[in-house]
């Protein structure tokens, strides 16, 4: 009987010792697995953020640029310096003609659904490309001199945007634009 108990006490201890050992090893497995998986997936996310904000970045600077390709014609179109230079009544043969080229330049922008609305303005007149649903019957040609960045961006040699977002101050709403 002994003999028997001490065998039995031996395959007891060999048992305790192997489970014990697979549970440390299965321990050791798992802790390192998570460890490597969370370092991995850390580093995806990281990764894949990095890639989205990239993207995002490209799509902004790609749409700025075609504002500013925007802005530029404005500066260099030949039919813009003319109506501002001659003044022209609204309806007049050289209203609608500058009217119907810069509203075709407008709409060949692929970034056009980001600009709200795009005036140009002489002393007494102005033209302005809008949606309906944004326009306004205020008279832009006394309104936007008075507004209190347009001296500054007006003498700015690039394009600045210390004003920031503001308030459209010619929608009822309240919608955010940024002046260029």
């Amino acid at each position: 009987m002994t003999r028997a108990h001490h065998s039995d006490s031996i395959q007891k201890r060999i048992l305790i010792i192997t489970v014990s050992c697979l549970l440390g090893m299965c321990v050791i497995i798992s802790s390192v697995s998570y460890y490597l998986f969370r370092n991995y997936l850390q580093h995806s996310m990281i990764q894949g953020t990095e890639t989205s904000l990239q993207l995002l970045s490209d799509t902004i600077n790609g749409s700025m640029s075609d504002i500013y390709q925007m802005v530029r014609f404005c500066q260099t179109s030949r039919d813009v310096a003319t109506y501002i230079e001659n003044n022209p009544n609204p309806g007049s043969v050289l209203s609608v003609a500058t009217y119907d080229r810069i509203s075709e330049e407008f709409n060949n922008n692929p970034s056009n659904d980001y600009m709200t609305r795009l005036a140009v303005i002489t002393n007494e007149h102005f033209l302005q490309i809008v949606s309906a649903s944004y326009s306004s019957t205020r008279d832009l040609s006394l309104e936007v001199p008075r507004l209190s960045f347009f001296e500054e961006l007006l003498d700015s040699d690039d394009y600045n945007f210390s004003t920031g977002f503001i308030r459209d101050p010619f929608y009822r709403n309240g919608k955010n634009v940024l002046p260029v």
